[in-house]
This record gives structure tokens, C-alpha cells and sequence, in this order.
């Protein structure tokens, strides 16, 4: 594949298990950065560059995760030697070259949708935008209609995809989902 220092790992076991096991072994280990398991308001957080593991996603007791490869591998070996203490076991592991997520928005609000058109515009370097249109109405005989008519003088939507680097990608969907006219999808890798 390629050089990635990303990988996806599949865990199989008691969530909490996991979270423990691992949280106590980058401690034990003195390993510094941030393991994200769960939604979590890490958005503007000193390290979040430096994430070192990200739940993407979890079902029953299987989690989704990517980790930065050198970790993985410790995490890898500490499982293994504590497989009879620590009911929990890798189950895959696929190099990651990207990471990507779906967004949509829809405001009826001018000064919010061109905040949102700006920001879209000028995504952090290393984040590429896929199937960006946003399309605006314009009903100038709506104008002055209270907010909760059926007309309005603005209206803008759009939907896209974000993907480039795990970290960056990650980082950005940290900032989006505190943002009320975003709608995210799920973070997806390849």
C-alpha cells in the first residue's frame, strides 16, 4: 500500500476495557497526545494536532479507530502480552491514506451563509473540497417576512465532502460539529 503513518484498527471487546487499557498505557508509557473515543469537545484543544487515536466509529462491542502507526504497533505487542488479563483483541488493521467526511448546510440567514461560503472557500492547507456548489435563491419580494414564513428574501444550501490527512481532517471535524447549520456525516477512511 503506501506510506502511511495511519492505520485503521478494528478492536473487538468491552469498550471500557479498551478505553482503560489503552489510556493506562500511553500513561505507563509516557506517550503525550490525545486519544479521542467519543464525541468529544476536543475543537480548539492545545495537542489536538497531535491526536494519537481517533474512534470512528462503534458497534455493539467492536470500535473503529485510527491511531498513528508507531502506536498501533506498541498497542499491538501490550495486547498480546496481556491477552489473558485484557479480553479484547485486534481484529484488522488497513493503512490509511485519507480520511474524508460529508457536510451539508441550509440557512435562510445572508450574513450566515456568506460566513459559511468564506469559510468553504479557504480550507486549511492539505483538505481538499469535493462536490462544493453552494446555490443560493434570491426572492427579493420576500423581504421583511418574519423568520418563520414560508418565503424568505435569502436561501443558501450546499453539501460537499472534506478528505486530505487524518489529522487535519479529524481537527477540522472537531471545529464543524460545534457549528449548529452543519449537518456531518461519519468520518470515513481509505
Amino acid at each position: 500500500m503506501t506510506n502511511s503513518s495511519y492505520v485503521e484498527v478494528v478492536l473487538e471487546g468491552s469498550v471500557e476495557l479498551i478505553k482503560g487499557f489503552v489510556v493506562g498505557f500511553l500513561e505507563g508509557r509516557g506517550i503525550q497526545g490525545k486519544a479521542v473515543f467519543e464525541e468529544d469537545d476536543s475543537a480548539g484543544e492545545e495537542g489536538s494536532l497531535a491526536q494519537l487515536l481517533r474512534l470512528v466509529s462503534l458497534k455493539e462491542d467492536r470500535i473503529r479507530v485510527v491511531v498513528r502507526k508507531e502506536i498501533h504497533d506498541l498497542l499491538e505487542d501490550a495486547l498480546q502480552r496481556r491477552k489473558r488479563d485484557v479480553p479484547a483483541r485486534i481484529v484488522s488493521v488497513r493503512d490509511v491514506r485519507e480520511v474524508s467526511f460529508d457536510f451539508r448546510y441550509h440557512t435562510y440567514s445572508r450574513q450566515a451563509g456568506e460566513e459559511l461560503k468564506e469559510f468553504f472557500r479557504h480550507l486549511p492547507e492539505g483538505l481538499q473540497l469535493e462536490g462544493y456548489q453552494p446555490r443560493e435563491v434570491l426572492n427579493p419580494d420576500a423581504k421583511g417576512v418574519e423568520a418563520y414564513a414560508p418565503e424568505h428574501d435569502y436561501e443558501v444550501e450546499a453539501e460537499g465532502k472534506i478528505r486530505g490527512e487524518p489529522v487535519k481532517v479529524v481537527e477540522l471535524y472537531d471545529r464543524l460539529k460545534h457549528v449548529e447549520l452543519i449537518e456531518l456525516g461519519e468520518i470515513r477512511t481509505a
